[in-house]
Formats: C-alpha cells, sequence, structure tokens
C-alpha cells in the first residue's frame, strides 16, 4: 500500500481525534453528578480533622454541604487522595467566603482530579500495551510492520485511541466524574509487573503484590483481576493463600485504625436529607451486587455469578500458563472474563464498566485476525449498555447534572430538569417503556460480550473462518465510533436544554 496514503489516513484520524477530544473537555466541564462532590466534600474537611487531632476518629464525623448530610464509606486512602488533590479548595475555604460545592471553577477543580488519573493510567496502560505487544511478538509470527495500517500505524497509539473513545469512558469519567481509574491505575501496574515477573524474591512477584495491594482499599473490584492471576500461576495452596494475605493485609490494617461506623438511622439534622449513599451498609454492597441474579436449581437458587466464577477460578488452577504458546493471550482473556461474570451476571453501577476496558482493548490489538470485527462489536455493546444505563439509572443522566456548569451563566439558572425516561415518556405512551429500553440495551451488551468472549478465546479464535475485512479499520467505523458515543455522551446537556 502507498506510504503517502497511509499516512493521510493517519492524519485523518488525529483530526478526528483531536476534536473528539475537545468536545469531550466541553463535555467533561459540563457535568457534576453528586458522587464526586461528595468524596471532595471528605477529602476538603480531611485536613480540619487532621489537624484537631481527630484522624483516628476520622469515620465518626459526618458531613454536610449543599443541604445533604452523609457519613465517609469508602477506605480512608481513597479520601486521603482527593484531600491531597483538594488542598487549594481547603485554603478557599478558609481565606474566602465562596460556596465551594456551587462555584463552576471550585467544581472543575474538584472533578478534575479524574483527568490527572486519567493521565496516570494511560502512561501505565501504554507500558502495557508494549510489553502485552512484545510478549505476543515472540509467541507469534506478527511483527511490528504487521500493525502498520491499524488507525495510527501504531499498537499503543491506537490503544489509547480505543481507550479514550470507549462509551464507558465517556460514562464513568466524563458524565459521572468517577474515580475508579484511580484504582485501575495500579490494576495496570500490577497486571504489567505480572507478566514481566522482574523482582521475584524467593517465589513471590514483589511488585505484583504491592500495587494490586494499594489497588484493593480503593476499589475491591481489584480482588477480581488478582486471585484469577495468582491462580493462573501459583499451584501450591500455602502460597496461595500467603499472597492473598499480603495483597489484603493494607486494607485490613487500615480498617483496623480507622474502623468504619456503619448507622442505619443516623439523626439528620434539621432541614437536611440523607444522603442515598448512606441508606445502607456499604460493606455489604458486593455481595449484594453478586448475589443480584440467580435461577432456581434442586431445593434452591444458583447465583449466576458465583457459579461462573468458580468455574473460572478451577479452571485457572488447572490451568498450565507455561505449556501455553499464548500466555500473553491467556492472561489477558482471564481478566477481560473475571469483569466478564461481574458486569453480565451481576447488578452493576453506571461507572464500573470502565474497568473491563482495558483488558477488551488489549485483546482487539492481540487479535490482528479479527480487529475490524472486534472495534464494531466493542462499540455497538457499549453503546448498547450506556442506553440502558441512560434509562435505568435516571439520577445520573438528567439535565440536572448540567445546572452547576458555566452553562448556567448562559441560560440562567434553573430549577426544572428530566430525564431521559421521562423525555422519552412523552412521546411513548407506554409505561413500560423504561424496562424495554433498559432490557434491549442490556440484550445487546451481554449478546456482544458473549460473541466477543468466544471469538477471542485463545483456543477458539486461531480455528474461527471469519469473513476477510481487510484486517484494516476503516476511517467510517472509527468515525462512527466517536459520533455515537459522543451523541450519548450530550444526552444531558440536550435535556438541560430542552426544559
Amino acid at each position: 500500500m502507498n506510504k503517502r496514503i497511509l499516512k493521510n489516513k493517519s492524519d485523518v484520524f488525529k483530526i478526528l481525534m483531536i476534536v473528539y477530544l475537545v468536545i469531550m473537555a466541553v463535555l467533561f466541564a459540563s457535568y457534576y453528578y453528586a458522587d464526586f462532590r461528595e468524596v471532595s466534600c471528605v477529602g476538603i474537611n480531611f485536613w480540619d480533622i487532621l489537624f484537631r487531632g481527630d484522624l483516628l476518629h476520622f469515620y465518626d464525623q459526618d458531613f454536610i454541604y449543599d443541604g445533604i448530610q452523609f457519613f465517609p464509606n469508602y477506605n480512608i486512602l481513597m479520601y486521603m487522595i482527593f484531600a491531597v488533590w483538594n488542598l487549594p479548595i481547603w485554603i478557599v475555604t478558609k481565606v474566602s467566603n465562596v460556596d465551594v460545592y456551587n462555584s463552576t471553577i471550585c467544581l472543575l477543580w474538584m472533578k478534575g482530579i479524574t483527568l490527572v488519573w486519567t493521565v496516570a493510567f494511560i502512561w501505565t496502560f501504554t507500558k502495557l500495551i508494549k510489553v502485552c505487544m512484545s510478549e505476543d511478538s515472540k509467541e507469534s509470527s506478527l511483527t511490528g510492520a504487521s500493525y502498520k495500517d491499524i488507525i495510527f500505524g501504531d499498537p499503543v497509539r491506537t490503544g489509547t485511541a480505543l481507550f479514550l473513545s470507549s462509551a464507558f469512558y465517556m460514562s464513568a469519567v466524563v458524565i459521572c466524574g468517577q474515580y475508579d481509574i484511580i484504582s485501575m491505575t495500579f490494576v495496570m501496574l500490577g497486571t504489567l509487573h505480572y507478566i514481566t515477573e522482574d523482582k521475584i524474591k524467593r517465589g513471590y512477584n514483589v511488585y505484583f503484590i504491592l500495587y494490586f495491594a494499594i489497588a484493593l482499599p480503593l476499589k475491591m473490584f481489584a480482588l477480581l483481576v488478582f486471585i484469577p492471576l495468582l491462580l493462573l500461576k501459583e499451584k501450591r495452596v500455602y502460597r496461595i493463600i500467603i499472597n492473598g494475605i499480603l495483597v489484603y493485609l493494607p486494607t485490613l490494617l487500615l480498617n483496623k485504625a480507622f474502623p468504619v461506623k456503619y448507622v442505619n438511622n443516623p439523626e439528620v439534622a434539621e432541614g437536611l436529607t440523607l444522603s442515598p449513599a448512606n441508606s445502607y451498609d456499604m460493606s455489604l454492597l458486593p455481595l449484594y451486587v453478586d448475589l443480584y441474579d440467580f435461577i432456581n436449581i434442586g431445593f434452591g437458587v444458583l447465583f449466576l455469578y458465583v457459579f461462573a466464577e468458580v468455574i473460572l477460578l478451577i479452571i485457572c488452577y488447572m490451568f498450565d500458563l507455561n505449556k501455553s504458546d499464548s500466555k500473553i493471550k491467556w492472561i489477558i482473556y482471564v481478566c477481560f472474563m473475571t469483569y466478564f461474570n461481574q458486569f453480565v451476571l451481576a447488578y452493576s453501577h453506571p461507572y464500573w464498566l470502565l474497568m473491563i476496558v482495558p483488558f477488551i482493548v488489549i485483546m482487539i490489538l492481540l487479535n490482528r485476525k479479527f480487529m475490524y470485527i472486534n472495534i464494531l462489536i466493542d462499540t455497538v455493546m457499549c453503546l448498547g449498555m450506556l442506553l440502558a444505563q441512560m434509562f435505568f439509572f435516571t439520577w445520573a443522566y438528567t439535565g440536572e447534572i448540567v445546572m452547576r456548569s458555566f452553562w448556567r451563566y448562559i441560560t440562567g439558572s434553573k430549577y426544572e430538569f428530566v430525564s431521559l425516561t421521562e423525555f422519552a415518556a412523552r412521546f411513548v405512551a407506554d409505561d413500560r417503556l423504561q424496562t424495554y429500553a433498559t432490557g434491549i440495551g442490556l440484550t445487546i451488551f451481554t449478546a456482544g460480550m458473549l460473541v466477543f468472549a468466544v471469538i477471542n478465546c485463545p483456543p477458539i479464535y486461531k480455528k474461527l473462518k471469519i469473513v476477510d475485512y481487510e484486517e484494516k479499520v476503516t476511517t467510517w467505523l472509527f468515525l462512527a465510533r466517536l459520533l455515537g458515543c459522543l451523541v450519548f455522551g450530550m444526552i444531558p446537556l440536550v435535556l438541560y436544554f430542552l426544559i
């Protein structure tokens, strides 16, 4: 193929990506979902608690902002990170009368922590991509030249573009401003050192354990990746137990030093409402999530997620990774499958699904043969899930999350907002609308995930006969991916202007 044509095509993709990122930046500055404001509030008040010597009683505190009372329910490590980032905002509260929880500039600074950690994540993610591609090239006949015609002519830049253009990144970070990206950064580092094994001491991969030990208190979902990876390599039961204790030890010590206070019916100050986050015991939320879907069996029920996860763990323990001719593909595939089980067979919040995206992207890059069809499936299934989320999580995708942004200075203050479900109900007079729309989106997502899991399974994909799509991603597909993501990303903003 003519090199000039390739260069021109790469330039087109760069222009498309730059335009996409600019629009995404505007959307990022337009949305202020409640969750990150609550965590930021704790981070800001962390300094007051520290300076008055009450840190050991951190979870005995209650916090009030914007007429809402709530209690901290994340591990203190998360709040420490937010405290460091929001130190300038704390100073603002001490030297001025600015209402930082309704100031657009202050809120943008609070939300900006997700961008900083996105940069940190991309740095670690690109290192993982390089290692995976390098290791895979040793196991296959593919070389660097085999990837010259993909989106940006380079797997690393292509992987970065695919991650940032994922509907789940748009949903989790741009719209909801969530902080799962922090834990994901350490998961990427742990996975990277799991593959490279450059610091093994007496049979223990020190950095693999260390980075997952940091990720765990930030988001317990990191454990879902750690256990299968550990079982893939370690078959001695006592070593598995010791590694498990080591990775959980920091979380245990932090919980003991700063015991969480769970209050079923806390007193709410007069005139204040209680945050929904404190309406149940957050420590049991993961268990409720995993037992959400079940079927009848024998004299009881079978929990689908637990059933699938047990099978996955048994397979990981049985599997001899050293005898495999596709080590890297198996490692990434196992990481993908553990989140496949979680998000297909159990309940999930909108922002949790971001955690599966890095592994989907790496699988797309590793399976060069099906790159076109894989990106197509990924785009459709992610947009399908986003459709379901917007109709189900009505409080997250509504014009209300725009009300504190710079748009209020253009349109004036607004006090009436609708969700996508409420707006669509004006045109569809059927009270089953939300159920159907959510079901359609989840069905598309599940079907896509299942096909993706099958065609990328290491023992299967080499034997599949799929139409030859010239092994390159055409411009229209990448453009459609960007447009689809932006269309969904603009819905809360459109709802804001319609009312």
